[in-house]
């Protein structure tokens, strides 16, 4: 059974279907309503088939459908990849001229006047707004909502493009109105009056690096990471910050070093491809003991992959890429209000524990947009006091060595002092060294060395808020394990499957490294474990299972295809369990 109401709109890249969509979700979620988003666009600049789809269930799960009940489709070319989606009783409106099409699936599919609307509007290219109109009559949503919605679309374009878009968007409501009649034909789930933000997993966490008291931002755009720097150069200029479009990712990684290293707290937003560019400059972070925040939008394939789809393939990368051994920490939101939460936590633990930490969002979480209760800024900026005068500072300001840096108990590590902190002067670089930073190779330093920074690894977890989480009865017999956005596609499973009297409870690890095996054993219990993440190497799994004895009661789900994950496939795992 379909959970909740799901809705399409297809055609060529640049007929507006972005605009469309975010116009139509954007009403929704003022009305109250818990939207999601979702793009499958090809990974090219201009030209290809396009989708948007926008979907309402009670929860607001960022994960795709089961099936969609309604598309528009601009284009004959975009039909059986829309068709492929659609089930028995759902319907397809077709543009002028696209068709004769019969769908394969149980679809009605009607042909539908979008391009003669609009022209007569007075502008041919509001094609989209017509569909709007339509989608509203046909689901029973206020068209008040989307005309304020359409005013805030092209509020820079002018009143008359405003006027022009808000006049299709009432004669595509009315043709279908007068076409399918006054009673909704697809019922969405009812709206709620409480508050919520509705935003993208990019912009959540680039507000959550602001609330932290992230004051420098540098990177290289790359997709799907390049909406986060975007978002923070107006507001980090506004807080008297910096925001730096760099040359490259080692170039961005370096500034992140250099501004860690001053006092100031550093963010950098890139993608697979970049964070192997930038292995070098984290690796020095790692040796100089010097806090940076890397936010890591996933996408699938090596080298360039697939730039404008989804996976969760850089997991091994996050954890062990780079040359040596040094502490990192790498966490993973569960959802869009997660990466608020994750990313301004991640500047605390980088603080803490003077390393390298890791968000791994991936491209359905940095990219669609959910709803989200309005976050606590200043609760969140309260774990941020800015740095005080460090206590450990003494001696003189000669260059005597007589402060000592790196020579604290390393599970307690001490704040490093700020360049021009009396008494603090001290060496850093990116070798091994003493106690005071200068360079020493003997063997017993390096031994005390490394295990006073791995000392370290044990007492994370513990300082990390919900290095995993449990949802759902905790006696369950299954436990879909999972991480990133993917966690959202078990929660949806879940329910479904309570629904038909299958106990299944939701694992998700937030702390992917250091791995918190005490809480993840507490988690599981005694269950049989579904892994379910988005990539071919079952990398999860293999993290599990490397941590945790857990190998005879382990199953794998894996997608790779450059999709999102929908509940039905684990629905089917779960059925292949028995």
């Amino acid at each position: 059974m379909q959970h909740g109401v799901a809705w399409l709109i297809a055609g060529t890249a640049g007929e507006g279907l972005e605009a469309g969509g975010e116009t139509f979700a954007r009403a929704l979620a003022a009305l109250g309503y818990r939207p999601t988003t979702q793009r499958d666009f090809p990974s090219r600049i201009r030209g290809g088939d396009t989708t948007f789809t926008v979907r309402l269930t009670p929860e607001g799960h960022l994960c795709p459908p089961e099936r969609i009940d309604l598309a528009l489709a601009f284009n004959a070319t975009v039909l059986p990849r829309v068709d492929a989606r659609m089930g028995k009783g759902a319907l397809i409106l077709l543009d002028d001229g696209v068709g004769p099409f019969v769908s394969t699936n149980g679809a009605t599919v009607e042909p539908f006047p979008f391009t003669a609307l609009a022209t007569a509007a007075g502008l041919a290219k509001a094609k989209n707004m017509v569909a709007l109109g339509a989608s509203a009559a046909l689901l029973g949503v206020a068209l008040d909502a989307l005309l304020a919605s359409v005013g805030d679309q092209f509020a820079s374009k002018g009143a008359k493009v405003v006027e022009q878009n808000r006049a299709a968007l009432k004669a595509g409501h009315a043709e279908a109105l007068s076409r399918f009649g006054q009673s909704p034909k697809f019922s969405a789930p009812k709206p709620g009056t409480a508050p919520a933000l509705f935003l993208s997993g990019n912009e959540a966490a680039a507000l959550g690096a602001l609330a932290a008291g992230c004051r420098v931002a540098a990177a290289y755009p790359i997709t799907p990471a390049s909406d986060i720097l975007e978002y923070m150069t107006p507001r980090l200029m506004a807080l008297g910050g910096t925001a730096l479009q760099m040359e490259d990712e080692l170039a961005a990684a370096n500034v992140l070093a250099g501004a860690g290293f001053a006092g100031t707290k550093a963010l950098t937003a890139t993608s697979g491809p970049g964070l192997s560019l930038m292995t070098e400059a984290l690796g020095f972070a790692g040796s100089a003991e010097t806090p940076l925040v890397v936010v890591d939008c996933q996408r699938p394939g090596p080298s360039t992959g697939m730039p404008t789809k989804h996976g969760q393939e850089d997991l091994w990368h996050l954890i062990h890429g780079g040359h040596g051994e040094h502490v990192r920490i790498v966490l993973s939101p569960t959802d869009v209000a997660d990466a608020f939460h994750a990313t301004s936590e991640a500047f605390r633990l980088s603080e803490q524990w003077r390393c390298p930490t890791f968000v791994a969002l991936d491209q359905q979480m940095s990219l669609f947009k959910q709803t989200a209760a309005p976050f606590d800024v200043a609760a969140a900026a309260k774990r941020h006091a800015p740095r005080g005068p460090s206590p450990a500072v003494v001696g003189s300001s000669s260059w005597d060595q007589t402060y000592t840096p790196y020579g604290d108990p390393g599970a307690h590590p001490q704040r490093i002092a700020l360049p021009g902190e009396p008494g603090g002067r001290f060496y850093s670089n990116s070798t091994e060294h003493a106690a005071s930073g200068f360079t020493n190779e003997q063997p017993h330093l390096r031994v005390a060395m490394v295990d006073r920074r791995l000392a370290r690894m044990a007492a994370i977890p513990a300082s990390v808020d919900r290095p995993v989480t449990l949802e759902g009865p905790a006696d369950a017999p299954i436990a879909l394990v999972s991480w990133g956005s993917t966690v959202e596609a078990c929660r949806e499973a879940a329910i479904r499957l309570a629904a038909n009297g299958v106990k299944a409870k939701v694992v998700a690890v937030r702390l992917l490294w250091p791995f918190p095996r005490t809480e993840f054993l507490a988690a599981i219990g005694s269950a049989r474990l579904l892994v379910v993440e988005a990539n071919a190497f079952a990398q999860l799994a293999r993290l599990v299972k490397s941590e945790a004895p857990v190998h005879d009661r382990l199953t794998s789900v894996l997608q790779y295809d450059g999709l999102t994950m929908a509940s039905d496939r684990i629905l089917d795992a779960v059925g292949g369990m028995a």
